[in-house]
């Protein structure tokens, strides 16, 4: 949606508000979300290395900055099981 200020000349865009996404605990998961999520990690995992999408090279992307948080002042945790 656009809209223009009368006299002014000056074109105001306006956009709409993103969809809200909400992270759902894990026990309230069901079999359709934890087949999806498996199915997501699988092709992740049989990606090639120098793809940016390949999972191990994104969670070196998580640990480098849970290591070395540059702009970050609250210091994030990883554990080994997220891995």
């Amino acid at each position: 949606m656009t809209e223009m200020t009368p006299g002014a000349g000056t074109l105001r865009v306006m956009f709409p508000d993103p969809p809200k996404r909400v992270r759902r605990p894990t026990y309230r998961l069901d079999d359709d979300y934890i087949a999806k999520y498996n199915k997501a990690v699988s092709i992740m995992k049989s990606l090639p290395f120098d793809d940016p999408r390949n999972f191990v090279r994104q969670a070196t992307c998580t640990v480098n900055f849970a290591q070395e948080p540059t702009n970050n002042k609250t210091p994030m945790t990883i554990e080994a099981r997220e891995l």
